[in-house]
């Protein structure tokens, strides 16, 4: 027979009442004093615990970044139906891209987009140097709106304009990953009006699958500690607002007290864990 210690220890009510009392401490040290209505009345605070979903994912600092709010049209100065595509990028590998216009996105196909009919000849490729947040420019970069409109196929599964990303491995012999960028073009009719807006984007890794790509706020390279306990790395995001605030075991104390998120006030419907957040990378 175990001793009374060994009982104690092995006692499930015991070690319950251990976590609560743990908990009610962090409450009070936090002070979030409405720890008794919630899990006493109820609310538990370990299914909670049990329920959080973990991704096993990454942060993953893509070698070339574009600032998706640079994206834009620049009208030529003289051929008014003439617009130059640019944006500002850092490039950090050996990159080149092909630009679609009205095209589907077929991950199956050997091409990553079919540009429609009147489209597949006006595929642009170019190679990116390597810069650090510069302007990029080019003159074959060009769209003639005229042309887009008049021949232009309106279907949902076609987008405007595709950039297809190839970021080469430091052999610049393999692909590294591929980006995909989707943006559509807007224009106020019997105008000059023309302006590119982008929508979403998604990656492919090392021969991996298509991932989209989203923005979690809060997690940089510089400070990712939790903004509660200050002590254990910020690993967790709410959802749907996609903030990251806190540790894991902050974020189930706060979806127990009120269920909203602390940045936006917006009601959480689930929390999310990055199991395998790189130190120092930077998400795009």
């Amino acid at each position: 027979m175990g001793s009374s210690e060994d009982n104690y220890e092995n006692d499930p009510y015991i070690q319950q009442s251990q976590h609560n009392s743990a908990i009610k401490n962090l409450y009070s040290n936090q002070g979030l004093n409405s720890y008794d209505r919630n899990v006493d009345s109820g609310v538990s605070v370990q299914k909670l615990a049990e329920q959080q979903e973990k991704i096993n994912t990454m942060a993953y600092q893509n070698p070339i970044r574009i600032d998706r709010n640079s994206i834009k049209l620049e009208q030529d100065a003289y051929e008014h139906h003439i617009f130059y595509i640019t944006f500002d990028y850092t490039c950090d590998r050996t990159c080149y891209a092909n630009f679609y216009f009205n095209a589907e996105f077929t991950p199956l196909n050997k091409e990553i987009f079919t540009p429609s009919e009147p489209f597949k000849d006006k595929i642009i490729k170019i190679w990116f140097p390597q810069a650090k947040n510069s302007k990029f420019q080019d003159p074959s970069l060009k769209i003639d709106v005229d042309y887009f409109l008049k021949n232009r196929v309106y279907d949902k599964k076609l987008t405007d304009l595709a950039i297809e990303l190839y970021v080469m491995d430091d052999s610049k012999q393999n692909v590294e990953c591929i980006l995909a960028i989707f943006c559509s073009i807007t224009f106020k009719p019997n105008t000059n009006d023309f302006k590119l807006k982008y929508l979403h984007q998604k990656v492919k890794v090392k021969g991996g699958d298509w991932n989209d790509i989203e923005d979690i706020y809060g997690i940089t390279s510089e400070d990712n500690l939790c903004e509660i306990c200050c002590t254990n790395p910020r690993n967790t995001f709410f959802l749907p607002c996609k903030h990251s605030y806190t540790c894991q075991e902050c974020a189930i104390l706060i979806r127990s007290k009120d269920d909203k998120c602390p940045i936006c006030r917006q009601k959480v419907t689930d929390s999310v864990v990055l199991t395998n957040v790189n130190a120092g990378a930077n998400p795009q």
